[in-house]
């Protein structure tokens, strides 16, 4: 299984100067995202979608799927907690999303170089 897939491509749409850009992202998880590939290890997939708009026009679109490992000390614990809705929403939305951010607005502005698009970052989240 691999650990990263990314998927990124441009418009014809050329960036005006002084042009406002929107940008749209989007953070999902697959309803079956709790893969316990043994006792100890945790793995999640989040897909990211990130999209650039300049007025109504899409400049450019990115999607990445990471593969992230977590180690689990207490199984029984970790099985009682993840039953509870709002600490798994807490988890994906919270530490998860800070973990991959950093590496997803690298992604992205990785992307637009390799577009020939000038690089726009994503904002940070803290």
């Amino acid at each position: 299984m691999p650990s990263l897939r990314i998927s990124f491509q441009r418009t014809d749409e050329q960036i005006q100067p002084g042009s406002e850009i929107k940008i749209n992202w989007n953070q999902i998880f697959a309803s079956d995202d709790q893969i316990l590939q043994n006792p100890s290890t945790l793995l999640l997939r989040p897909k990211y979608t990130v999209a650039m708009f300049m007025g109504e026009k899409e400049l450019y679109s990115h999607e990445a799927t990471i593969i992230i490992a977590f180690s689990v000390i207490d199984q029984s614990a970790f099985e009682k907690a993840w039953e509870n809705d709002e600490a798994r929403k807490i988890f994906h939305e919270k530490q998860i999303m800070k973990t991959l951010w950093p590496i997803l607005r690298q992604q992205v502005l990785d992307g637009m170089t390799r577009l020939g698009l000038p690089g726009i970052p994503l904002p940070w989240i803290i």
